[in-house]
Order: structure tokens, then sequence, then C-alpha cells
């Protein structure tokens, strides 16, 4: 079961807005006050776990919205507060649950003068019919009160427990602890403890106690509890374990920059080992620009903005958009050092730049064409030279042949010239394909006059006769062939991208 999308209704002063749910890691962000707690609140309502099993510090696997925020008895009672989460199961099957707020008891003055205050719920699925409430999910929520170091609790406060961890999640937390923190200790052992605000796996080594945990210890202690929780339910279920949802507030909180990428990566393993939706609200431009950079990871940036009294979700914009508007700048056109990359001729160019269109990695070549023939651009590509070290060759697919000599290649699609490459695909569309222009009258009679048999060099006669037809830099011929040849295209685009981000 994967929640996919939650729909507020209205909620507060939030109305008609929509929140992508990745498969594995979601981001919520953007300004102060704009109700990203909130929204963790809300999903973790829809669910509620009916296996018994408790959390590896003894909790529930649930996260009920008064854990998370409290609604106000002054504003909140004039309104009803109604929101959808969409789910879709393991066949593809579309589930939604819809929540709505609910006032009890009317808030009213007692005979001693004080304030009984109602009570508010928010009802799951539909309360007089059987079958249609929450969903069976274990979920835990680690909200802002685990940024508060050990240190800080009133001393005699806290309860050391017997650990109840095996050997094994003993050597996992100590891994996954070194690893995300960065820590050149040789051990760090987890103690069980409880103190007025938390219950947690503390970190403890031979040169301090959990005493010495900075908040960033003890933020990421109760990250990995929870994650050893998640681990023994799917050991302890087997097949009947569906997976679970982690809710985290300011993930960031209290981390450095180099744990919290390390954490990220952590985090997105995680979900795939134990089958979980992680979702959680942060502010860092170091986070979500590695998720921006992750798309292969299926993450979804949620980043929350107000304007005239109104929450609206950006789904996924561009980092530059994000880092203006947390930093509150204008944009700034960022100056891109581009690779050049070398053509033989002006045919080669136009196809180059032509398979390169729409792609990221075009933004940062330079395509020209160069007045040197082939063979000196081989040899070129062969040179250990700073000057050409730096630079790409885009080769004709004739001369594959001896790819293995060449470095910094490139090839075009194929296994001949351009020319002749295009000869043969449009020799073999049909004559009423949708290529040919009535308009300027360019049909296939057209096309081949005085070419039905060529060689040698007639093909690149032939090519630039026929330039009218082909429209311009080439592009409706172009076009027309990346329409039924996509895999070459990509392979193109691939190989590109792979040389590129070697040499720069």
């Amino acid at each position: 079961m994967r929640a996919t999308k939650v729909h507020i209704k209205k909620f507060r002063h939030m109305k008609d807005l929509d929140i992508n749910i990745g498969s594995n890691l979601t981001a919520i962000s953007g300004q102060n006050g704009t109700g990203k707690s909130t929204i963790l609140g809300m999903i973790g309502h829809i669910f509620d776990y009916k296996g018994g099993e408790k959390t590896k510090n003894n909790h529930d696997f649930s996260a009920k919205y008064g854990e998370i925020f409290r609604f106000c008895p002054e504003n909140d009672v004039k309104s009803t507060h109604e929101y959808t989460v969409h789910l879709e199961d393991k066949a593809g099957n579309k589930i939604i649950r819809d929540a709505k707020s609910r006032f009890t008891k009317e808030t009213k003055k007692t005979s001693d003068g004080g304030i009984k205050r109602g009570r508010f719920r928010i009802d799951v699925g539909d309360r007089h019919k059987k079958g249609i409430a929450a969903i069976n999910m274990p979920v835990i929520y680690l909200g802002l009160k685990r940024l508060f170091p050990l240190a800080s609790e009133k001393e005699g406060s806290i309860i050391i427990k017997d650990n109840q961890l095996t050997k094994n999640e003993i050597k996992l937390y100590d891994k996954y602890a070194r690893d995300i923190l960065i820590l050149l200790e040789r051990r760090i052992s987890p103690q069980d403890i409880e103190s007025p605000t938390k219950e947690f796996f503390a970190m403890q080594t031979k040169n301090y106690s959990y005493y010495g945990n900075s908040a960033g210890q003890d933020n990421l202690g109760q990250i990995l509890t929870a994650i050893l929780s998640f681990r023994y339910l799917k050991e302890k279920n087997k097949s009947s374990y569906k997976g679970g949802i982690l809710l985290i507030d300011e993930v960031d909180a209290t981390l450095y920059a180099g744990s919290q990428i390390n954490l990220m990566k952590k985090l997105y393993k995680f979900s795939h080992d134990y089958n979980l939706q992680i979702i959680f609200t942060t502010h860092s431009l170091v986070i979500l620009e590695l998720l921006k950079e992750k798309k292969h990871w299926n993450n979804e940036i949620n980043f929350f903005e107000v304007k005239n009294n109104k929450v609206r979700n950006l789904s996924n914009p561009n980092f530059s958009y994000i880092k203006d508007k947390i930093l509150v700048q204008t944009a700034r056109k960022e100056k891109i050092n581009k690779t050049h990359v070398l053509c033989e001729d002006s045919v080669t160019e136009a196809w180059c730049k032509n398979l390169l269109n729409g792609t990221e990695v075009k933004k940062k070549l330079s395509v020209n064409k160069v007045p040197i023939g082939c063979d000196t651009l081989k040899e070129l590509s062969k040179k250990n030279n700073p000057v050409f070290k730096k630079m790409v060759f885009v080769l004709d697919g004739d001369a594959k042949k001896d790819k293995a000599k060449y470095k910094r290649v490139v090839f075009l699609p194929g296994k001949m010239s351009p020319e002749k490459e295009m000869y043969n695909f449009l020799w073999g569309l049909d004559e009423e394909d949708d290529f040919w222009d009535n308009e300027i009258h360019f049909d296939k009679k057209v096309c081949f006059k005085n070419y039905l048999d060529p060689s040698g060099s007639d093909y690149k006669n032939w090519f630039k006769s026929k330039k009218e037809g082909f429209g311009n830099a080439y592009s409706r011929l172009f076009n027309r062939w990346k329409k039924e040849n996509k895999t070459k295209k990509d392979e193109f685009v691939n190989s590109m991208q792979k040389i590129v981000f070697f040499i720069r």
C-alpha cells in the first residue's frame, strides 16, 4: 500500500491544495507558518496499525493528529476541516480515505467562571460504516521534541532501561550512526533512554556517555530507533509485512551539511529495504539540491508559499527557484563554463544539436563545426594536451570501426555517414507519410529525383540539393528520424552525458 497524494479541501488557511507523495522520499519545504508540520499529522492520522507489535522503544506504530498539532478553540471551531488521502495497493487499485473534523461539545463557561472546552475529532472514512475507516499500516512520527538534548533534561529525570536490541541491531545502529555522522569512533553503543520528552536509543562510546550527546546525535539516534523498529516489524511478519510510513519534522535540524547528505542517502536505502515511504519537512538547501539531482530516487518535493493569505504548493520546482525563495533573493543568472564539442561539418553539427534538443546536457555544451577534416579530428581526440582533453569530438557513424583508438569521442547514430543514413531512412518511408510536404510539393519522387542509385560523394550532393525540403537546419528530417529511432537517439545523448561528466 502506497500513499500517492493528499488533497486538502479546507484545513485552516489551506484550501484546494494537493501534496504529491513520492514512492520513497517526500520533502515538504517552504516558508514558515505554511502548515508543513500539519501535513505530517494529517497523513499520520489516516493510518491505524492493528498488528499489536510495539516499536523498539515500546511505542505504538501510530501517529494521531493530537500528537502533532492542537486545534484552536477560538478559531478552528468556526469551520469544518476536510482532506483526502489517495492510496494505491500493490495491484494498482485506487483507494481513498476522507477525513473530516467534528466538534463534539461546545466550549462554554462553567459556574465557577472557568471554561469547559469542547473536543475536536477528525473522523477517518465513514464512522457509521464498517470497513471504511483508518488504513491498517504502521506509522512512526518524529516531532521537534526529539531535538531537546538529554543534557538539558532535569537531573534525575532520565531513566536507563535494559537494552532490548539484538546483537545484530546494535551492530547496525553502530554502522549507520558512524556512516551518517562521519565519526571516527571505533564503536557506538546504543543505550535505551527515557526522559520526560522522549524515549529512544541514545549514543555512547568509551569516551562519552549519552549525557555528552549533541542535539544532532539525539536526533539521529531517534531516527535510527525508528528504522530499527520497521526492520524488526518486517523480520517478524515476513511475507505479511506490507511496509510503513515514517514522518519526520525538520529532518535536517541540528545536523551539519555532510551528515544531511549521508542521512538522505541512507533514508533512500532504508525506504527500499523496509518498503517505507519517508515523508519529512525541511528547510535545508543541501537536502533539496540533492533530491533534485537524484531524480531516479522517485522522490517528490512540495514547496509551500503564501500569497494573498492562501497557501499554494509548487510540485518539484527547479532548485534555483527554491534557493531564491528560501534566501529571499532575486534570481541570479549562473555563468556556465561550456564544454566545446567539435564536429567535422555542418551536417554533423546540425544533427548533433538536434539530437541534444530538450536535454539538460545541451546547456553545458557549445557545439560547432571546425574547418578541418575527419582524420584530423580523430588525431586530435587521441591527444593528451590539456587543451584537447576538455573537448568532445563528434564523428560520423562510419568511423565506429576504429572507435577503440579514440578518446572523448561520441559517434552519430548508425554505421554510415549522416547523409547516407538519412537517404536510407527516407527511402523506407511510405509515399503518404506525413513527412512529405504538399505545400511546397516535396514528395518522395522529388526527394530522390536524379539520385535513384547514388554512390560515394553522391549522398552529400543529394543531401545538399534537397535542403529546402528538409526544413530549417534539417529540423523536419531529423525530427522525423527521431520519431522512429528513440533508442538510438537516447544512446547518443547518454554517451554525450557520460563523456561530459567525466571531463568536467
